[in-house]
């Protein structure tokens, strides 16, 4: 859809990216490259304000490009791992790696 509208507005990738860069929405040519052939697409908040860029630039209806996305790669937030505080194991973990290392334990 997105090669189509390039297309039928008669425009280069190029032009369209100086465009979107005029307009505040910074984007490689890689990128816009990738997007065109179907390569990727896009899926962060940034690039998504992008992809309404590109509708308004190729006079589409806002949304149309955004509406034949498919699900998102993205994971989202990944939280990080909640292992329970351990103090007895910490210590010991502790002791077994500086006896590894022939270390001493360092002073606060």
């Amino acid at each position: 859809a997105l090669r189509a509208a390039i297309s039928e507005r008669g425009i280069t990738l190029s032009r369209l990216r100086r465009q979107l860069a005029d307009d505040g929405n910074t984007v490689s040519m890689a990128t816009l490259s990738y997007w065109r052939s179907g390569d990727r697409q896009p899926e962060g908040p940034q690039s998504l304000a992008i992809v309404e860029g590109i509708e308004d630039r190729l006079r589409l209806r806002r949304g149309h490009l955004r509406s034949l996305l498919g699900p998102s790669a993205r994971l989202g937030v990944v939280p990080p791992p909640r292992l329970p505080f351990d103090e007895e194991r910490e210590n010991r973990e502790t002791a077994e790696t500086l006896a590894a290392l022939r270390s001493a334990p360092q002073e606060g």
